[in-house]
């Protein structure tokens, strides 16, 4: 931009380097990401110049954000709702990763937890849910450390939801259960809305034909939580998420009826076959 070359001819890189973040900026809310990372490679090149590391974490964190959406831009929705990577995104979700282990050297104790958060997503995203975890566990040990407790919930939910991928149902539930607490006593909505509905994913996983209580799927369980989502959105004005829970809960009722309906069957076809 002008303001930055005519800063950088009257040799003032303080000023180079707020028009390199501000054009930065302009670009993502633009949804320009590519610019907007051309613009934050010129801010960092100026933070390094000037030997600055809370500048150079700021622009580290940012490249590393831009690239994560690039990578998400790239990728292809499958049936579930998440993201398959394919080869663009995973060379993106790659320097995301590169970007967020620089902010992680540069970064205070504060913004290494932001780092940790980011890596974490990443390498979730690029199928390493053990490192994954690794991340976020270190994220959840930094925000205990600073007592911050929506760092604290994020760490928790992002835990849970790893476990809820990998199909681990009881950590998942302890992390979720938790990360539910910490929402609602920061009086987050939206992410008190996220909560319930992970939990009632989670309440839908596990074979059919299994009792909840030995690990089978819990429809009661899950429209209960998909209908406390749906109050919490039709309350806080949260329009287009109450029509995807709506879906949800007559989903999640369906299957209790239907899980009900094949029971009853069950009990018939052995009384006759006993009888």
């Amino acid at each position: 931009g002008a303001l930055a070359a005519s800063s950088r001819r009257a040799a003032r890189p303080q000023t180079e380097a707020l028009a390199h973040y501000s054009r930065g900026v302009l670009f993502d809310n633009l949804g320009m990401l590519r610019k907007a990372v051309e613009a934050y490679e010129a801010f960092l090149e100026v933070a390094r110049a000037l030997r600055d590391p809370v500048l150079e974490a700021l622009a580290y964190n940012c490249l590393g954000v831009d690239c994560m959406l690039l990578a998400f831009g790239e990728s292809e929705p499958v049936y579930d709702g998440t993201l398959e990577l394919g080869p663009k995104g995973a060379a993106a979700m790659e320097a995301a990763a590169r970007h967020h282990t620089a902010h992680l050297y540069a970064a205070d104790e504060a913004g290494g937890c932001v780092a940790h958060t980011n890596l974490g997503l990443c390498r979730s995203a690029l199928g390493d849910p053990a490192e994954a975890a690794r991340h976020h566990q270190e994220a959840l040990r930094r925000a205990l450390r600073t007592q911050s407790l929506g760092a604290q919930g994020l760490a928790v939910g992002n835990l849970g939801l790893l476990a809820l991928r990998q199909g681990d149902a009881s950590t998942a539930r302890a992390c979720l259960e938790q990360h539910l607490q910490l929402v609602q006593g920061l009086q987050d909505p939206q992410a008190e809305v996220n909560a319930w509905t992970h939990l009632g994913e989670l309440a839908l996983q596990g074979p059919d034909g299994v009792p909840a209580a030995e690990g089978g799927a819990d429809p009661a369980e899950a429209a209960r939580c998909y209908e406390q989502a749906a109050r919490l959105c039709e309350r806080e004005g949260l329009r287009a998420t109450l029509r995807r829970l709506n879906c949800l809960v007559g989903r999640a009722r369906a299957r209790r009826r239907m899980d009900a309906f094949l029971a009853e069957r069950a009990a018939e076809a052995a009384n006759v076959y006993l009888g």
